[in-house]
């Protein structure tokens, strides 16, 4: 069995902030190899590729090796490339193949994208490891269709086959990612920090946000969590974004991780997400220690209510009380706002504005208000006085252009013209605005 996976590139019009590999196909490429089947990877993002380039490499591919499945893999920001590519496979390569989708969009609306997409033949939902390995054993016959797990498919009758079979991965038992189904030389050229992961899930549950959905909250275990660095390492990279939704969740999860690192001898540079809740003086002195450079904290509003609606709870003294603890440990910090945030105003983000000339972030985020599959903002509008939306927006890449959202309180004109005033107010170093990166 030949399995080709395909990482799409971001719409036009959106620069490159990060390019990071996939760790779900890494891991997924080492599923495949060791069942005893083949897997390679056409990496759009790293190369750029367009659809034409994609299309040709395809058939080339095809003619040195029959390709049986191809798995694209796609976030909300990248749907709309993956519509184009799903047609692309298609005409590139007949239909003897099967072609498989994975990510948000198919997590939460499965049924829906096998019917909006006709020439799909496979949505995974959620993790998709297992996902995988069935959907392989289904093509060899040696399954039903019925014993799919985390996936809807097409039946050879046309039918759409939703068996809403869920299965947890222990991640443990998954094999380490395979880095090289990249072009590893590729990343190093770009940026010598790349991407590594401690975890599945949040344990936060803000209504915005379709990470904390996508997963339960799971852990691997510190010990082959370092495993996995030192291999980096050893490749050639220095630093390393730990991508967990929040890494250091806990003072013992921290104590455990430092002490694996005292014990291998290890030296790094890294960074991670970590929840402004999270922040006190324990973790930011240890991570400091420990080679951290900076953090990422999603403040997103200061409206106290508004943090309510989001779940987040946070007034604007704690998160001044947070942000005073990583001044006091020089830890650069990267801040996030949205821009739109249910129940915010005009008056909202001059405070927003306010707060920034007082933090001087080192970098900051300017979210549009975004609506995503999966999160009760989007499955309850009316609940945050959303205005009316298309609810399959990232099938196009208006979004990326013009503001797509709005609430009563800030409609799309108005984020749009709020976006513009504060990207462009120098408080900080780089800002970063609807995936466009700007330096002041």
């Amino acid at each position: 069995m030949k399995v080709i996976f395909i990482t799409l590139d971001y719409p036009t019009g959106i620069n490159d902030y990060l390019i990071l590999p996939s760790l779900d196909f890494a891991v997924m490429s080492s599923v495949v190899k060791e069942n005893g089947d083949n897997c390679e990877l056409i990496d759009m993002r790293i190369n750029h590729y367009d659809m034409y380039q994609l299309e040709h490499l395809l058939i080339a591919k095809n003619k040195i090796e029959k390709i049986d499945l191809v798995c694209i893999e796609s976030i909300c920001n990248t749907h709309f490339n993956a519509v184009k590519a799903i047609k692309v496979c298609r005409h590139a390569l007949g239909d003897d193949i099967v072609i498989a989708l994975r990510g948000e969009v198919t997590t939460f609306l499965p049924v829906q994208t096998l019917e909006r997409n006709a020439e799909l033949d496979v949505a995974f939902v959620g993790e998709s490891e297992r996902a995988l390995l069935d959907i392989i054993d289904y093509m060899k016959g040696t399954i039903t269709e019925r014993d799919i797990h985390n996936a809807c498919l097409r039946n050879k009758n046309g039918e759409i086959i939703n068996n809403n079979n869920c299965y947890t991965s222990n991640l443990n038992h998954l094999p380490l990612p395979d880095r090289e189904v990249y072009d590893i030389s590729a990343y190093i050229r770009r940026d010598s920090e790349t991407i590594v992961r401690s975890s599945r899930g949040c344990p936060g549950n803000c209504s915005f946000c379709i990470k904390t959905k996508m997963s339960k909250f799971r852990l691997f275990t510190i010990k082959r969590f370092c495993d996995e660095i030192e291999i980096l390492q050893r490749y050639g990279f220095q630093s390393f974004f730990f991508s967990d939704d929040t890494f250091a969740f806990s003072d013992q999860r921290l104590s455990d991780f430092a002490e694996e690192i005292l014990k291998r001898k290890m030296h790094i540079r890294w960074t991670s997400n970590l929840r402004i809740k999270d922040i006190n003086e324990y973790k930011i002195k240890t991570m400091k220690e420990l080679g951290a450079y900076r953090v990422f904290v999603g403040i997103e509003t200061i409206n106290s209510a508004s943090q309510k609606l989001a779940n987040k709870n946070l007034t604007k003294q704690e998160v001044m009380d947070k942000i005073s603890i990583l001044k006091k440990y020089n830890m650069e910090f990267h801040a996030s706002f949205i821009i739109g945030a249910p129940g915010d105003t005009e008056e909202d983000l001059v405070e927003i504005e306010k707060l920034l000339s007082e933090i001087k972030p080192t970098l900051v985020t300017f979210n549009q208000l975004k609506l995503f599959p999966g999160t009760d903002i989007y499955n309850s509008p009316e609940k945050y006085n959303i205005l009316p939306f298309d609810p399959y927006w990232f099938e196009k890449d208006d979004w990326v252009y013009y503001p797509v959202f709005g609430t009563k309180e800030l409609p799309p004109s108005q984020i749009n013209k709020w976006t513009k005033r504060l990207y462009l107010i120098p408080y900080h170093k780089d800002v970063i605005a609807n995936g466009a990166t700007f330096k002041n």
